[in-house]
């Protein structure tokens, strides 16, 4: 699996459960129904350059609430399986701090902190066919 980074800079938001279920395919047909049915919409100026996303993930809203919490939410047919491990260490890598309990790990729930940012988190919500990623991001206030 490779997560692509990308530019924006974001803070933690209310983290939203929900995403419509479907059967399970393959790879190659989950990705084509992933890209068909979402309608996208460009990504933010908030997130940060560098924050990791999967190669084929298509946002579909972004969300700004209050003056320091963004929410972006979107869809990719990445694995489920090792792509709660890559966001960790890949957050790990780029200097965020990332909290793991077993309840984080078994709602797909990755809480970090650092680099500006505080309670910020990537929902991991399996979908069947695809996997829906709500990614909050707090700022530090200053």
């Amino acid at each position: 699996m490779s997560i692509r980074p990308f530019l924006v800079i974001t803070p933690l938001a209310v983290t939203l459960a929900a995403c419509g279920g479907g059967e399970a395919g393959d790879a190659s047909s989950a990705q084509g129904d992933a890209a068909e049915s979402a309608e996208s919409v460009p990504m933010p100026d908030w997130l940060p350059a560098d924050f990791p996303v999967p190669d084929d993930f298509i946002a579909e809203s972004d969300r700004q609430f209050g003056a320091s919490t963004y929410m972006l939410r979107g869809r990719t047919a990445t694995p489920l399986e090792g792509l709660y491990e890559q966001y960790a260490e890949d957050l790990t890598a780029q200097g965020f701090e990332v909290r793991q309990t077993p309840e984080l790990v078994e709602q797909d729930l990755v809480f970090f902190n650092g680099n500006g940012w505080e309670d910020s988190t990537v929902r991991i919500i399996d979908s069947g066919t695809h996997r829906t990623l709500e990614i909050g991001l707090s700022r530090v206030p200053s």
